[in-house]
């Protein structure tokens, strides 16, 4: 954290005016820098979660995590934010921005729960909402990812080269897989891998639909 500070400190310092500020490089410092800053509150609001059992006043480090949990994910926010100004947007990949979706959801998931556990039953349910409309953004990204996984591992190229033809591994190991994601079929194509991908990213909605105790369809 520090050390990232030092660096945005060096190059600002060699900003000639206010224009030399938004160079490609300095946002991208800025950018880096916001996520780091995301990272630390959520690392903090943690440690102070560790410490209600040895508390006189739990409550109060409830509250401070609270406040840390927002301001990490308002800082998480604001790096996926600030991307459209980089000609580097291409540079930040799938993986990341799903990532930080995940941190994000994580945030508002955690400040549902101690909201419930204070009483604060519409506060809880405002950051339960938020927290299940950011999986979404995850979601999305995720479902891709695992389906290009699923190709990577169970398909292969058993065409010619006058006529390429991608093939599907119907294995024992596929076969397990969708067993536990309740899929049957008597034939494995893309659709299938498709509908598994799409399987496996729902299993992750309802468990955290049912951590937050929300219904899956929001109003």
């Amino acid at each position: 954290m520090l050390e990232s500070l030092f660096a945005i400190i060096e190059v600002f310092s060699k900003a000639k005016d206010a224009k030399g500020l938004l160079t490609q490089e300095r946002l991208e410092l800025m950018n880096e820098l916001m996520e780091k800053v995301g990272d630390v509150h959520i690392q903090t609001a943690i440690g102070e979660l560790l410490e209600t059992p040895h508390s006189t006043r739990p409550e109060k480090e409830c509250d401070r995590a609270i406040g840390h949990l927002k301001v990490g994910a308002q800082a998480l926010t604001k790096s996926l934010e600030r991307r459209p100004l980089l000609k580097r947007l291409v540079r930040m990949g799938k993986s990341k921005r799903m990532v930080i979706h995940f941190k994000i959801t994580g945030c508002y998931a955690i400040i549902a729960v101690l909201y419930r556990i204070q009483g604060n039953t519409p506060l809880a349910g405002d950051y339960a909402r938020k927290a299940m409309e950011t999986f979404e953004l995850y979601a999305e990204i995720r479902e891709h990812l695992i389906n290009s996984w699923l190709f990577s591992r169970y398909t292969y190229d058993c065409g010619t080269d006058q006529m390429p033809k991608v093939c599907f591994n119907n294995c024992a190991e596929l076969r397990r897989l969708m067993g536990r994601y309740n899929m049957s079929a008597s034939m494995v194509y893309e659709g299938t891998l498709w509908e598994l991908a799409a399987r496996m990213v729902d299993a992750e909605r309802r468990r955290l639909s049912g951590w937050l105790s929300v219904p899956k369809e929001l109003p």
